[in-house]
């Protein structure tokens, strides 16, 4: 929040006592503020690429877990969709299903 409140005073600042960098336009002097000049200065500058980096290294943790758990989904369909077409070859285990149906259906 300090943080916030002095680059606001700094921007209005340059912007009141002047800047080297001013336009003009059709609608009177605008003011260029090098943001980037000031967060150099208040050494802010490495503090917002150091968050930019750690966020930057969550989101890839974030999306390295969701490929993982996406390929582990994948490998248990495809290990029950082997197991389907191996029993659906399987003369002995159809023949074992009829009968136990049929013995479900009789009670």
């Amino acid at each position: 929040m300090k943080f916030y409140s002095l680059m606001v005073v700094a921007i209005i600042g340059l912007t009141f006592v002047g800047c080297d960098q001013i336009a003009r336009s059709k609608n009177g002097p605008v003011a260029v503020v090098d943001l980037d000049l000031i967060a150099q200065k208040l050494g802010k500058d490495k503090q917002m690429l150091q968050m930019i980096e750690q966020r930057q290294v969550n989101l890839n943790e974030q999306v390295i877990a969701a490929q993982k758990s996406l390929i582990d989904q994948l490998n248990q369909r495809k290990s029950e969709l082997d197991l389907y077409r191996l029993i659906s070859q399987d003369d002995s285990f159809k023949v074992a299903m009829k009968d136990t149906l049929k013995r479900m259906l009789e009670r």
